[in-house]
């Protein structure tokens, strides 16, 4: 298996703390993807070029949740499963969450002449609203699932890109469940650089 990421993507880096944690790891090689570039030799692997992407005996796997679903039926553990309703709400909405962060950070990265106040204003209001109803709902991640990866990348993504989101403030409980799972050797392996 080989897995195309980007050290600082978050979708990238769900499925990398995946792999550790299931031990599937040691079956895959991770190689960084030239993306974001015209005429990258990365078409030839994924149509689209976005990240991650598996390729596993010639099958492309290229959605997030995909690649963990994968990993989730190769390895037998459960990091998706039998979702009850509220636990798909909730990942769903942590998805969210990243998405917001991630288009308010590649917003807060364009030329200042290109910038938009009014998607970054919405998009903290977006992080700023999800954030008390994960709190709120937080017992549905309570294991070291999907949801709890995706949330705990989302927030150190938030961190390292400066978005300015009061985590502590606004999911309280959250984050001091967040703070235990960032110290696991998985999440420590794949901090971004």
């Amino acid at each position: 298996m080989k897995l195309y990421y980007s050290p600082t993507s978050p979708y990238a880096r769900i499925v990398r703390v995946i792999a550790r944690e299931t031990g599937l790891i040691s079956q895959i090689e991770e190689e960084i993807a030239k993306t974001r570039v015209h005429g990258t030799d990365y078409f030839q692997i994924t149509p689209v070029a976005r990240i991650p992407a598996l390729v596993v005996e010639g099958r492309l796997i290229a959605d997030t949740r995909d690649i963990a679903q994968y990993f989730e039926d190769m390895s037998q553990t459960v990091w998706i499963g039998d979702e009850t309703p509220l636990a798909q709400t909730y990942r769903q909405v942590a998805i969210g969450l990243l998405d917001g962060l991630a288009v308010w950070s590649r917003e807060a990265h364009r030329d200042q002449a290109l910038r938009s106040d009014k998607i970054k204003a919405y998009e903290k209001e977006r992080a700023e609203t999800a954030l008390p109803w994960l709190n709120a709902n937080s017992f549905a991640c309570r294991e070291w699932n999907f949801s709890g990866v995706a949330l705990t990348c989302a927030f150190e993504y938030s961190q390292r890109n400066a978005l300015d989101v009061d985590w502590a403030g606004l999911a309280p409980d959250l984050m001091a469940w967040m703070t235990t799972q960032m110290a696991r050797p998985s999440m420590q392996d794949t901090r971004a650089p």
